[in-house]
């Protein structure tokens, strides 16, 4: 007979496709990659980094594709791809000595769209983060045709350099920027008339709430910067799946779970969930795993997740895994991104995702095929219990 795990699954029924069920090499730390490190402190940084959900609960929706970058700033070379700052505001940021950086936005859809983002810039020394502060505020011009910004103060930043924007649609965006020891600050608020906060206040309480985690965070001396860990649990990162060519989204890694929440659907209600079952860290390959504190607390993270789905507009329940029962699956019936698409938007706007639990473990998979999402999901267990 074949042998039954002790939550239900069944091994010998797991259809694993293409994907590897033996753990991968190690990882060791950064070295002299510098990209690698500016992603790693990129990492560290996402871990202080204020989500806009904490100045205003109501902002938690995601924003279009196109405009979907939240994440480590990994150097130059993606500061100026992100396309997020001016080619003289990111030229600023290099002659001063950028290095890393974290991007976050969200978006609230309640009548009017309003938006709320924040950049975390850090640089090698506190006088280049000062200079840079300056420069690129100096050179923040609106667009080719567009009225300039008026100057600004904001009355509890008054060190922040700020301008206030007129849009075409009677909106108002406030752009503010001010250094803080290494790091550059910079938030950008967008309200209508009618929204019960102004621009200029969401934007100064973007610049003010990670005043204190900072004062506790220790960024990495440049000296120290090779000897970055690539995976701080030392065993997780090489037991989540990887693609046969080795696809993921660009925020691959090993985060802390407050980090996390900037990549989650409705990140008020996952932070909740996240300290309710006790998860210690969240790591990113093809998949995304949760280690949480127990199994009670991992099945429990499961169920979460799956009422969360179930309980989405355009989302449906799917056909389960065989061979493991504490799977659940769905589809979504418009507004998914198809398999040509980058794979960092497929993993935001899937078309088949699976939720399911090994040990304290609980992970998803997302896929464009629900064979292919039956596949990896599968495999990512047998990477966590492994067999």
């Amino acid at each position: 007979p074949e042998e039954v795990q002790a939550d239900g699954a069944i091994i010998a029924q797991l259809n694993t496709g293409p994907y590897s069920t033996t753990l991968s090499h190690p990882y060791g730390i950064a070295g002299d990659d510098v990209v690698k490190q500016s992603s790693l402190e990129g990492h560290r940084i996402g871990a202080i980094a204020v989500g806009p959900w904490q100045v205003d609960a109501s902002l938690i929706d995601q924003p279009a594709p196109e405009n979907l970058w939240t994440g480590q700033i990994s150097g130059l070379v993606a500061l100026r791809d992100s396309h997020l700052l001016s080619d003289a505001m990111v030229d600023a940021a290099n002659a001063n000595g950028f290095f890393t950086g974290f991007y976050t936005i969200r978006i609230s859809k309640a009548g009017a769209l309003h938006t709320l983002q924040s950049m975390m810039l850090e640089f090698n020394d506190d006088a280049g983060a000062a200079k840079a502060a300056t420069e690129m505020a100096a050179v923040n011009n609106p667009d080719v045709g567009q009225p300039p910004g008026v100057p600004l103060q904001l009355p509890y930043r008054p060190d922040a350099s700020a301008l206030s924007f007129a849009e075409a649609d009677g909106s108002t965006t406030v752009q503010a920027v001010v250094a803080h020891g290494r790091f550059v600050l910079l938030a950008a608020a967008r309200t209508a008339a009618t929204y019960g906060i102004p621009a200029s206040g969401l934007a100064e309480q973007m610049l003010n709430t990670p005043l204190r985690a900072l004062e506790g965070f220790e960024p990495t001396a440049p000296s120290m910067r090779a000897a970055l860990p690539m995976d701080p649990t030392g065993t997780l990162m090489a037991k989540t799946l990887w693609a046969p060519d080795n696809a993921a989204p660009f925020i691959v890694g090993v985060w802390d779970p407050h980090g996390w929440l900037h990549f989650e659907d409705n990140p008020v209600r996952a932070a909740a969930m996240f300290a309710e079952a006790g998860v210690d860290v969240v790591t990113q390959r093809l998949t995304t795993v949760y280690q949480t504190h127990s199994a009670d607390a991992a099945a429990k993270l499961v169920d979460q997740f799956a009422a969360d789905m179930a309980s989405t507009t355009d989302i449906q329940p799917a056909a389960g895994v065989p061979g493991l029962p504490s799977a659940k699956c769905f589809v979504r019936d418009r507004g998914y991104e198809l398999a040509d698409s980058a794979i960092s938007w497929q993993r935001v706007y899937w078309r088949y995702k699976c939720v399911a639990r090994a040990d304290n473990f609980a992970f998803t998979a997302f896929s464009a095929d629900d064979a292919d999402v039956h596949q990896r999901i599968s495999a990512q267990y047998r990477l966590l219990v492994g067999k």
